[in-house]
């Protein structure tokens, strides 16, 4: 990716992420901010650790909710 787009390969990569998502094309634009996060990480630290680690922490994080709302607890 870095050999075509250069140093800012990382914004092409949260592009693909969005369209990745274009299942839901009302997050469209969310995912592109949501793929901007995931991706400079990556691209800063050369690693996709963080991005798969971010990911995940959000779908963690929606598991729980959804879980304390369907037991009653939230």
């Amino acid at each position: 990716m870095e050999g075509v787009f250069g140093r800012r390969s990382w914004v092409a990569n949260s592009i693909l992420f969005a369209l990745y998502h274009v299942h839901q094309p009302w997050g469209i634009p969310s995912s592109v901010l949501t793929g901007l996060l995931y991706t400079f990480p990556a691209y800063r630290y050369r690693s996709t650790w963080m991005s798969v680690i971010l990911h995940s922490g959000q779908s963690v994080y929606f598991a729980i909710l959804v879980l304390g709302v369907v037991s009653g607890l939230a």
